[in-house]
């Protein structure tokens, strides 16, 4: 199967209480879904500071490693989710808790 492009966003947001993050989304499903999650999508999710870009939430899924969470320089594994709806709302919930609520949230 040749990979398929299925989420492509870049937008930059203000914070509520000052400041924007940037957020970068690209997942492409590269098997079949009859697969399961793991080795059905390969993604990168990332919300950084545009002014001290190292302050990032990254979200990624790439070949040997399943889902995991980047905080800065800090590396956690997650629990596997089960759709691309689960998977952004577990994104959205990091980037909230780490940069805070967004204007029009």
């Amino acid at each position: 199967m040749k990979a398929l492009l299925v989420i492509s966003e870049k937008k930059t947001f203000s914070l509520k209480f000052g400041g924007s993050v940037t957020i970068y989304m690209d997942c492409y499903q590269i098997k079949e879904v009859a697969l399961g999650f793991d080795l059905t999508y390969k993604f990168s999710l990332i919300a950084f500071d545009p002014l001290r870009p190292e302050r990032r939430v990254l979200i990624d899924q790439h070949r040997c490693r399943p889902c995991h969470l980047h905080i800065e320089d800090l590396e956690f594994d997650l629990e596997l989710p089960t759709s691309l709806d689960e998977l952004l709302r577990l994104f959205q919930t990091e980037v909230v808790k780490y940069f805070g609520e967004m204007e029009g949230s």
